[in-house]
């Protein structure tokens, strides 16, 4: 990996935090003294309705602090009919070498229950780096995620189904096993 590459990477783990599932670090970039909202709207795109918050959270840099965070603005777009759920940002980053700005996109999966699956995730990071060089990274992540028509067994959860030894004093009721009966009667 390049060290512009890793350098990405690292810009793009506040970004990922979070959109996570566990929003701890949203929570965390909201609690922060310098953050602000200035405004909130609802945006109607196309058939959907979302409400778009703009952020601000500008602060000195503290590169040496363990709770650095380089987010200093942006906007977060969330979705009221799909469990308030992040359907996209755009986070403005201030590190000591380089300024970027990082865009996501999230398309949903089309569902009658509105959970929301993630269907395709559009990320773009441009950076520009003090000395004038700028940097451009965009991609594309798809899942292709679904619910099974038949739900798993209990038989398939227990430890023993993956090769580790069950607790002490757990039995599971085994499932008789009718090729052993067949093939006494035709013994017999």
């Amino acid at each position: 990996m390049t060290p512009e590459m890793r350098e990405i990477e690292l810009q793009l783990t506040p970004l990922w935090d979070l959109l996570k599932a566990d929003t701890s670090d949203v929570a965390a970039l909201v609690c922060r003294p310098t953050f602000r909202i200035l405004r909130m709207e609802l945006l109607h795109r196309e058939s959907e309705k979302l409400v778009r918050m703009e952020f601000d959270n500008t602060h000195p840099l503290e590169l040496r602090s363990k709770d650095f965070e380089p987010i200093q603005s942006g906007v977060l777009l969330f979705d009221p009919a799909r469990y308030w759920c992040v359907r996209g940002c755009e986070l403005n980053s201030k590190y000591i070498n380089a300024d970027s700005k990082i865009t996501v996109a999230i398309e949903l999966q089309d569902r009658s229950d509105n959970f929301p699956v993630p269907k395709r995730i559009t990320s773009t990071s441009n950076q520009v780096r003090t000395g004038g060089e700028r940097l451009r990274v965009a991609w594309i992540t798809e899942y292709d995620i679904f619910e099974p028509s038949r739900l798993p067994s209990d038989e398939e959860f227990t430890l023993s189904a993956f090769g580790l030894p069950e607790p002490v004093g757990v039995e599971w009721e085994r499932p008789v096993r009718w090729y052993l009966w067949l093939m006494l009667a035709g013994v017999v």
